[in-house]
């Protein structure tokens, strides 16, 4: 194996070292694990919290996918 450092915030450590002690995997594991599957292009786990906010919203609007960013940050481009 290689290493690597990197920094990241403080929240985002937070975060990392909740998920990895809720895991019962090391940080280290967690990144290399969160690093592979996203190289992989794979999706995210069943239980991933992302999930469940599937199906939250609605809206009329039809192109939400195409013109998100104008409808989240207010952008035109």
């Amino acid at each position: 194996m290689k290493s690597l450092l990197i920094r990241i915030d403080k929240e985002t450590y937070e975060q990392l070292k909740l998920k990895a002690d809720g895991t019962h995997k090391s940080m280290a594991a967690l990144v290399r694990e969160i690093v592979t599957k996203s190289l992989k292009g794979e999706a995210l786990s069943k239980d991933d919290p992302l999930l469940s906010l599937c199906g939250k919203v609605s809206t009329r609007r039809k192109d939400g996918a195409r013109n998100h960013d104008n409808y989240i940050y207010g952008r035109e481009d």
